[in-house]
């Protein structure tokens, strides 16, 4: 009776230490990824970018800045910029509400993550994971741009766990949900297109005869909004559909050596990202390393061959961070374990040779292994912690070198002189990063080296005049 007393009271402390942890998460999560959101860090190009597109959409239009009919020049879906253009309809055009948006698909994201990687990983992976991901460097200034990755972190954790729970139970409901998130992914990031090929490589490997019904749902998110975007601008969304895919095709040769390249600078990039990476070797079971370590493995190359993932493509990352963090948490939880074990038996036996009579000697013991523990599991993360609350990451200030970053007094300032010196029918040459805050007709500076046939960047020469 009094062990059976005991063994209550141990549960019930267990189980009041990991809510506390998960409340402390949660907390330091939140307040990390929203307070003065608005202007921390600096406003960023790309999102100015999905700001204007969303601005757009909220006064009914499909353009992108001087480029009408159809926003699809930039390559990107729509479905991170419909609740976008909601808000700006609700509340008006605003850089806050981009990051609000990114922001809370990040906190949405940390408050999915304990229960996914409970349940696919184990509990201690889980919370360990959960706590790494609220002060991740990383996933804190990342989301806090107003980039379109961000949605993609919930959809694919709901959608692995989806995908455990079919593995597990073999019920309908669970691969509906997995194709749903596929196919939601896909509508938000033409890369996600890798969440739905190694949904259909599961499928095809446990649960054959569920491959292919579930290719219509996959697809269906992604022929609405295509097709409305054909309704609303007809040859216009033919022609940039046509140059999307011109612009993600290359030689085989070609992709494989990005894929060997990109990785290597994602590796330097951040230390992060490689320790997680192994992480996923270290998963307890085969079914978390075949899950989660599958699709990291067979999402990662489907990216590389693409784009850069290191210095200013760090951003594609966003969507992976939890499972950096998974993989990391694998390795603190097991290396912790192994640490303590092997430490108390070496420095007992060092210190029974060394000095026999010492008193105190369990003491002793407790203290070195403490030392060994602080300095090499505990002590990065504390540092973790002091530079994301700074929001002046290592990878934001390395970001800004590239001069993409725009302070927002400054650009406030800029734009406020520009208005009062325009009028409504003027044409503005701008960066997209304070171009959204121009009242009058703003155009980036790549339309217009395109507007004079030539090819830019990320436009094409031979855009229609008439757009």
């Amino acid at each position: 009776m009094e062990q059976d007393t005991e063994t209550a009271k141990s549960q019930v402390g267990s189980r009041a230490l990991r809510w506390l942890i998960l409340a402390v998460a949660l907390g330091l999560g939140a307040y990390l990824r929203f307070f003065n959101l608005r202007t921390a860090p600096s406003w960023y190009s790309d999102e100015g970018s999905w700001i204007a597109i969303a601005a757009d959409l909220a006064r009914g239009d499909t353009g992108y800045l001087a480029i009408g009919e159809s926003f699809f020049i930039t390559g990107h879906p729509p479905l991170f910029f419909l609740p976008l253009a909601a808000l700006f309809r609700l509340f008006g055009t605003d850089i806050l509400w981009a990051r609000v948006l990114s922001s809370g698909f990040g906190f949405m994201s940390l408050v999915m993550l304990y229960p996914v990687a409970k349940a696919i990983a184990g509990d201690r992976i889980g919370l360990v994971a959960t706590f790494l991901y609220a002060l991740y460097p990383a996933a804190v200034s990342y989301t806090r741009i107003g980039f379109t990755y961000s949605l993609l972190t919930p959809l694919y954790l709901a959608g692995l766990y989806a995908i455990h729970r079919c593995l597990e139970s073999g019920q309908t409901r669970w691969v509906l949900l997995a194709a749903l998130c596929a196919g939601l992914s896909a509508a938000t990031e033409l890369a996600a297109a890798a969440f739905s090929l190694f949904l259909i490589i599961v499928l095809l490997l446990n649960k054959p005869r569920h491959a292919l019904y579930v290719l219509p749902i996959i697809a269906l998110p992604t022929m609405i909004w295509m097709a409305w975007l054909w309704l609303e601008a007809g040859s216009a969304f033919t022609f940039d559909l046509a140059f999307t895919l011109s612009r993600t095709s290359s030689p085989l040769p070609v992709q494989l050596a990005r894929v060997i390249i990109y990785y290597y600078n994602a590796l330097s990039w951040d230390l992060w990202f490689a320790l997680g990476t192994l992480g996923l070797f270290t998963l307890p079971t085969s079914r978390s390393r075949g899950l989660i370590g599958g699709f990291y493995f067979v999402a990662l190359p489907f990216l590389m061959r693409t784009v850069n993932i290191g210095g200013l493509g760090y951003y594609f990352l966003i969507p992976y961070h939890p499972i950096i963090c998974v993989g990391i948490a694998s390795i603190l939880v097991q290396g912790f374990v192994l640490v303590k074990n092997r430490g108390e038996n070496d420095f007992h036996s060092w210190l029974t040779v060394r000095i026999p009579k010492l008193r105190y000697r369990r003491w002793v013991v407790l203290l070195l292994n403490s030392l060994l523990i602080f300095l090499f599991i505990l002590s990065p993360f504390l540092v973790a912690v002091y530079e994301v609350t700074s929001l002046d990451s290592i990878q934001l200030a390395r970001l800004d070198a590239f001069g993409l970053f725009a302070p927002p007094d400054i650009g406030t300032e800029v734009t406020s002189y520009i208005n009062s010196h325009t009028s409504s029918d003027d044409v503005v040459l701008a960066s997209p990063t304070i171009a959204w805050l121009i009242s009058a007709q703003a155009a980036d500076f790549q339309m217009a080296v395109v507007a004079s046939g030539q090819d830019s960047y990320h436009l094409p020469g031979d855009l229609p005049p008439s757009r």
